[in-house]
């Protein structure tokens, strides 16, 4: 809302000092943005051209004005008024004319339009120019556009972004949505860092088996992506960090021994000792909740040791084909 500050004129008295006259005017207006909307996309008074698809067939130009763009925008401002200020015509690589037609509505337009095919780039434009209010406003649409399958998509710009409600609105429904996250398009496509967190948010959510199997998806669909063999050591390096929130330990024997199959040479000595270490404490834990079965504490560490060594034997079992299974 642009207010109109009305300074009262002075007038000289008989003496020649200055004395200030009653204000005869003051009231809210909206002329300048109420004209502001007929220089929206007006090239005959604009004096900065953005240019798209140059050295193409397919030129389009799209015209604006320095000072209006470089009011609200820190970027602009040094782009056009800055140490090097920008001379000609602008050439625009990294989106589509009409996205950035939606985004020049927040420097001109009293309401702007932004529609679900644009509203991705637009967020971006946002955050490149520095206009911080207008990414706000771009938080609502940007969330209702995404749909599951592309939930996680969505939660790695987000966070590119550094946009706090849509990166916590993602996370809500990544935990209540888990097994369906794990089998989208979207999860198979996002980077280290995003499957990092996304592990985090699912795993109490989901069964142990469609975590364990979700991520060795992800880790081959990486190695595709990178245009590397499918090679334990590589789907291994692919996993980083996240390896170690695998839960491995806990699958049931049956569960395991498939992975053992599938994956023979992928778990070595040190990560099976940490894997047999993580399933004697669940069983600690199990049979700590049952203790008062046990006539005496002597008989109730037989029993936990007893369960120890069952779960020892079940995993080198399974581990039977590796060469130093017989470490354990």
């Amino acid at each position: 809302m642009d207010t109109f500050d009305f300074e009262p004129p002075s007038k000289k008295s008989k003496d020649g000092s200055e004395t200030m006259v009653d204000t005869v005017f003051e009231k809210e207006i909206y002329l300048i943005r109420n004209n502001s909307k007929k220089l929206y996309l007006n090239s005959k008074t604009a004096d900065v051209n953005f240019v798209f698809g140059a050295g193409t067939d397919h030129v389009e130009t799209v015209a604006a004005h320095k000072i209006i763009l470089s009011i609200s925008s820190p970027m602009f401002d040094t782009m056009f008024f800055g140490s090097l200020p920008e001379q000609g015509d602008v050439p625009i690589v990294d989106t589509s004319p009409a996205a950035f037609k939606e985004f020049l509505q927040f420097f001109y337009l009293n309401k702007v339009r932004l529609t679900s095919e644009h509203i991705i780039d637009v967020s971006i434009l946002c955050k490149k120019y520095g206009v911080t209010e207008a990414l706000k406003l771009c938080e609502e649409p940007l969330q209702k556009s995404f749909t599951i399958d592309e939930m996680c998509s969505g939660y790695a710009l987000a966070i590119l972004l550094e946009i706090t409600n849509t990166m916590q609105f993602c996370e809500r429904e990544i935990i209540k949505n888990a097994e369906a996250i794990l089998k989208s398009t979207s999860f198979l496509k996002c980077n280290c860092d995003t499957f990092d967190k996304i592990i985090q948010l699912v795993t109490s959510k989901c069964s142990a088996s469609a975590l364990v199997d979700a991520c060795m998806v992800w880790a081959k669909a990486e190695c595709v992506q990178q245009n590397l063999k499918e090679t334990t050591a590589n789907l291994k390096a692919q996993l980083g960090q996240s390896f170690g929130r695998i839960p491995f330990a806990e699958l049931n024997k049956e569960q395991f021994e498939q992975f053992m199959t599938d994956y023979s040479d992928l778990l070595d000595k040190s990560d099976l000792a940490t894997i047999i270490s993580k399933m004697m404490t669940k069983k600690e834990t199990e049979e700590q909740s049952c203790s008062s079965l046990f006539a005496s504490n002597d008989d109730r560490r037989v029993a936990i040791n007893r369960q120890k060594e069952v779960v020892k034997y079940e995993i080198c079992s399974s581990f039977v084909h590796n060469s130093d299974s017989d470490s354990f």
